[in-house]
């Protein structure tokens, strides 16, 4: 391990660079420094000739938004209505579609107009951490159509059958 240089991380480098993302490579890095720094606090190298290489540095890409237009375009042109209804929700509380797609009845709370994105057994938000969305008269009357037309017969607000 103590062959390996500098030189050999650049051409390791120009290398993945040719097929793959800078962030790709940084991931990459970031795991041989590991390596290399564990070997040296076991003492397998001298030095960890990895230790303050930096990162490349990958421009931040702005998040994608949707105009008002877009949606209402989009809107017209779905058929399906509970896609209607996802596409709503997703955009008036800022859920992920993982999250979106676990909303049961009990986490709806139509009295408060709230709903709480919770972990499940099955299910774990991206974060980790729950949280309670409010619900706007928009969708509020989205899961007053839903409730009524569920009839009680599935427990997921977004079921792929109601």
């Amino acid at each position: 391990m103590d062959a390996y240089t500098l030189t050999d991380l650049d051409k390791y480098r120009d290398v993945r660079l040719a097929k793959n993302r800078p962030v790709t490579f940084n991931i990459e890095q970031r795991q041989i420094k590991s390596v290399f720094a564990k070997a040296h606090r076991w003492g397998l190298v001298k030095e960890n000739v990895f230790a303050r290489v930096p990162q490349l540095k990958v421009p931040r890409n702005l998040p994608l938004y949707m105009s008002k237009e877009e949606f209402t375009l989009l809107q017209e042109h779905v058929q399906n209505q509970t896609m209607k209804d996802i596409f709503l929700w997703s955009v008036m509380t800022g859920c992920r579609i993982s999250e979106t797609l676990q909303i049961k009845w009990s986490d709806i709370d139509l009295a408060s107009s709230s709903t709480r994105i919770r972990n499940s057994e099955t299910f774990a938000t991206k974060t980790g951490l729950e949280r309670i969305i409010p619900i706007n008269s928009t969708l509020l009357t989205m899961l007053i159509r839903r409730r009524k037309d569920n009839a009680g017969r599935y427990e997921l607000v977004f079921h792929r059958r109601g």
